[in-house]
């Protein structure tokens, strides 16, 4: 059965031209029909009726009849949030409305989403889950593409600066570089001494030629992207690091640990590591940690619900004690 929709934006009222359908087409089927009458790409378009979004899953014939009116809203590109859930799924909101724009499910047996996501186009979404398995989505036609390696759960992934190469930490105690287009494994790097019981966190420098990979031993060590060969192996956390970051300059690295401490270390060697926070003072393991966009400061947050703010050259604490719900 063919079925005959009117559509017009939201916002504006402006009607489209009259789109047809079969009824038993799926309503994403009918999201690309409506993008290519708007000239945008398929996963900026969000469906409504009588202003209720229409579920992405959902199948024309049941959910509209002949001749009724669609609302289109266009989303902005860059505007998207990705999540992810115990439930197995991950799905992608528009951070303006609130709406979810896609509910990506990956097969039942994948178990939990540890990991995602987004390219900086929009266009891309990656999820990682606990039996190792990691899915490249594409949001302008639904398909995905499975990235087959690891054998133990995904803990973080993080994307090439030019978006063409992916990073994936996993409990298996390895690291892996991947082509995202085409989904070849470029890199599997094993490391005994500081990946033993797993890699926690990954990063990719500014420029993408190298990147940093640390794992529960606490060790951090330093990748050439091209080779895999070991550039440098950065010892002081005494526990699990769970977070390195780049700071944007390219030559500083920032990690967090369960040592209850942040470390700031040097990409060119000879110099000594900067620590922040003490393990004696309450706050509790470090778990994540960020430099600022100019790399000035560096915020640190730890597991007894408080954040500290430091100056990156110096080691200066600015600011202690951030609360969850305080007015800083």
């Amino acid at each position: 059965m063919t079925l005959t929709l009117r559509a017009a934006m939201a916002f504006t009222g402006q009607e489209l031209p009259p789109i047809e359908v079969s009824g038993g087409d799926s309503l994403r089927q009918l999201r690309v029909k409506v993008a290519e009458a708007c000239g945008v790409a398929p996963h900026l378009v969000n469906l409504l009726r009588e202003s209720w979004p229409l579920k992405e899953q959902g199948i024309v014939g049941e959910e509209l009849d002949d001749g009724c009116m669609v609302q289109v809203a266009l989303a902005v590109p860059g505007k998207e949030i990705i999540t992810a859930s115990q439930d197995g799924s991950a799905r992608v909101w528009n951070a303006d409305t609130g709406h979810c724009m896609f509910h990506l499910t990956p097969p039942s047996t994948s178990g939990a989403v540890h990991s995602v996501l987004l390219s900086r186009c929009g266009k891309v979404a990656v999820t990682g889950s606990a039996d190792g398995s990691i899915r490249s989505w594409c949001l302008e036609d639904g398909s995905s593409k499975l990235l087959e390696g690891h054998s133990r759960a995904v803990a973080q992934m993080r994307l090439s600066p030019d978006g063409s190469k992916l990073l994936s930490a996993s409990d298996d105690s390895t690291v892996r570089c991947w082509h995202l287009q085409d989904g070849r494994c470029l890199l599997a790097l094993e490391h005994p001494d500081a990946f033993e019981r797993g890699v926690r966190s990954v990063a990719f420098a500014p420029d993408g030629r190298c990147f940093v990979a640390a794992g529960a031993n606490g060790v951090v060590v330093q990748y050439s992207t091209e080779t895999g060969e070991i550039l440098a192996s950065l010892h002081g956390h005494s526990a699990a690091v769970h977070t390195v970051v780049f700071a944007a300059e390219g030559r500083r690295i920032l990690s967090a640990s369960d040592d209850r401490t942040a470390r700031i270390w040097h990409t060119a060697p000879g110099r000594p590591c900067m620590i922040l926070g003490d393990p004696g003072d309450g706050s509790g393991p470090a778990f994540a940690a960020a430099f600022s966009p100019e790399g000035e400061q560096a915020l640190v947050a730890h597991f007894a619900r408080c954040a500290r703010l430091y100056c990156a050259s110096s080691g200066y604490c600015a600011l202690a004690n951030l609360k969850l719900g305080s007015k800083a």
